[in-house]
């Protein structure tokens, strides 16, 4: 069946998620998102606080293709923030976009955080208001993953955000995308066809 973890920012509840003993589960690390950020301080927070738990952090850089098949061999794959538009990019140029939808079709628990949970849905089109697109330019098409039907909006509720959440939802509601938002408090756990939304500061 198939299991995600998508979050806003917060991990809290993402060891209860995974069920199982920490010191026996190995994370595919993707921070690849963060490259184009001089202060990559939430990708650290969050290997920092997986691995304070136990996790065994393998980190996978999809920017390498030659790093791609260490997910094969995870039990979590996990995606960082940072730019959507530039994760997709990378993602393609690997192929790494096709092997992680295999592996979490097949089993294998995805976790995503802030343009990681994003990448998860179906497009990433309506985060052009947060992202900028240009940061990926050879990126030809919006379609990710598309484990979900849905598409995470993160960071809701932040006051710099608020104005370009109007402007997506205004553009992207109207165009049949199913737009889910999330603040910094919470995830959503998906299990097979259903979904919740949970607390995870």
């Amino acid at each position: 069946m198939k299991r995600l973890f998508l979050t806003s920012f917060g991990l809290s509840a993402f060891a209860d998620f995974v069920g199982k003993d920490p010191t026996t589960v190995s994370i595919g690390f993707i921070p690849t998102a963060a490259d184009l950020y001089k202060s990559k301080w939430f990708v650290d927070n969050d290997r920092k606080y997986l691995s304070e738990l136990g996790f065994k952090i393998v980190d996978v850089d999809i920017g390498d293709k030659s790093q791609i098949e260490k997910l094969n061999d995870v039990d979590v794959i996990y995606v960082g923030g940072g730019n959507t538009f530039y994760l997709l990019e990378k993602a393609i140029e690997s192929g790494c976009l096709e092997l992680i939808r295999k592996l979490v079709n097949g089993g294998t628990l995805y976790a995503g955080s802030s343009a990681g949970a994003v990448f998860a849905g179906p497009s990433i089109a309506p985060v052009a208001f947060i992202d900028d697109p240009e940061d990926a330019p050879n990126l030809k098409t919006n379609e990710s993953l598309g484990l979900v039907d849905f598409i995470v909006l993160p960071h809701y509720g932040k006051e710099k955000y608020l104005d370009k959440y109007k402007m997506v939802m205004k553009e992207f509601e109207d165009k049949g995308f199913k737009l889910i938002t999330l603040n910094d408090e919470q995830a959503i756990v998906v299990e097979g066809d259903k979904y919740q939304i949970i607390e995870s500061k």
